[in-house]
């Protein structure tokens, strides 16, 4: 006789029914359901689809008489019961090996490049490579044509404003309007321009027909993807981290979180400095020294007000100094990246300043920072900003040990 105990620890294979105990390494789970190994299997040939099977989800006519909301099959069962067509021949899709572009569905034999000279050869080489790689050659609509990534690159229309480089993959349309991308920009390109005002085009790249050879484009192409994405994502990323440790600073009720924050706002300003630091030592029309001493007298006052009673702070006037400290940070990150592009414009083949925009990008995803300034006027306003913390913590009762031992 089962106890209820038995029967808790017990459940039933989703194809034969019969009990299967908890625990039995023979079970496998999938689509919800448990299945012993052997009774895993295509609902029509029978085979197993262990290794790889395939969810066709049916009609409500085929759901009435079957009590089911789709079938299990394997991939030749899937593709002969699925009837997907490829739009070039219209024949049928009987395998993976096919690709999906925009809308439609395409052999790989089918697929092949208007702009490639011998066509024959180019369709055979494709088919190749993919059978050596494992990985299909990559192709792109265009008013209804495919091309392949070079010839599609030389197309005009499909380059990015920003960067000059050929938009291969698009965002899906979104339902809120205010957050979708120009679709003549890449994401992050578009929104380097919108926030910090720079545009890698400005680092004089090449329209693609100039270059020499499709291995040279990509490569070009490669290179100024690596480019923008990191950008977006080491700035960004600094940016939030510097909009989080304010927040904290603001929100938090104790004294000693409060001081955590602003030791940490201080190493990333540290960070900030440092990256200012080694790119405003070349002179340019640019000029950081107003914005450095508008975020030093705003982030000294600031400091000061923490240094009084929480009963004499004002919520409001504390969070209009953290927006204008903010405002203050972002102006001079832009005033860096700007920089950074005039430098690596001017300078970049020399071996001197080679990888300028690298070399920022390193300082700010690794957190690296000097103690002393090159630069006499930045650390001067450093060495005040860390002297206000440093007063902070001796009116918050915080000893010498536990402020170095805070980061």
């Amino acid at each position: 006789m089962t106890t209820a105990e038995d029967e808790e620890s017990e459940y039933k294979c989703h194809n034969c029914q019969i009990l299967c105990k908890r625990g039995d390494p023979s079970l496998i789970r999938a689509i919800g359901n448990i299945y012993h190994q052997q009774c895993f299997r295509c609902d029509f040939c029978q085979a197993s689809v262990i290794e790889k099977f395939y969810l066709l989800e049916l009609d409500s006519m085929l759901e009435e008489e079957m009590s089911v909301n789709n079938i299990i099959l394997c991939e030749k069962d899937y593709y002969k019961h699925s009837r997907f067509k490829c739009h070039q021949c219209n024949g049928d899709i009987k395998n993976d090996h096919f690709q999906i572009i925009g809308p439609h569905k395409y052999h790989q034999h089918c697929l092949h490049c208007p702009g490639c000279t011998v066509l024959k050869n180019h369709v055979q080489t494709a088919q190749m490579d993919y059978e050596k790689e494992n990985e299909p050659k990559k192709y792109f609509d265009y008013n209804g044509r495919l091309y392949c990534r070079y010839h599609y690159s030389l197309i005009k229309g499909t380059e990015c404003v920003g960067c000059r480089q050929a938009i291969l993959y698009h965002q899906p349309p979104t339902k809120r309007p205010e957050l979708s991308i120009n679709p003549k920009w890449h994401p992050e390109c578009y929104k380097m321009k919108k926030f910090w005002n720079i545009q890698l085009i400005d680092l004089q790249p090449l329209h693609p027909s100039v270059y020499k050879s499709e291995k040279q484009l990509i490569s070009v192409q490669n290179e100024f993807e690596s480019k923008r994405i990191r950008i977006w994502k080491e700035i960004s990323q600094f940016e939030n981290n510097v909009s989080k440790a304010l927040s904290v600073i603001v929100q938090c009720k104790q004294q000693s979180e409060e001081f955590h924050a602003c030791q940490v706002l201080l190493r990333l300003i540290n960070i900030l400095f440092t990256v200012l630091d080694s790119l405003f030592e070349h002179i340019t029309h640019l000029s950081c020294d107003d914005s450095v001493q508008s975020l030093s007298d705003q982030l000294v006052s600031f400091l000061d007000v923490l240094c009084l009673p929480y009963t004499e702070q004002d919520m409001d006037s504390k969070t209009k100094m953290v927006n204008a400290i903010l405002n203050c940070i972002r102006d001079l990150v832009k005033l860096s990246l700007q920089q950074a592009f005039i430098l690596e414009r001017n300078f970049g083949e020399a071996a001197r300043y080679n990888s300028i925009i690298h070399q920022m990008l390193i300082i700010f995803s690794n957190n690296q920072y000097k103690k002393i300034m090159e630069m006499a006027s930045l650390d001067h306003h450093f060495q005040l900003i860390d002297m206000a913390i440093t007063r902070l913590g001796f009116v918050l009762n915080i000893n010498p040990q536990q402020q170095d031992a805070i980061i």
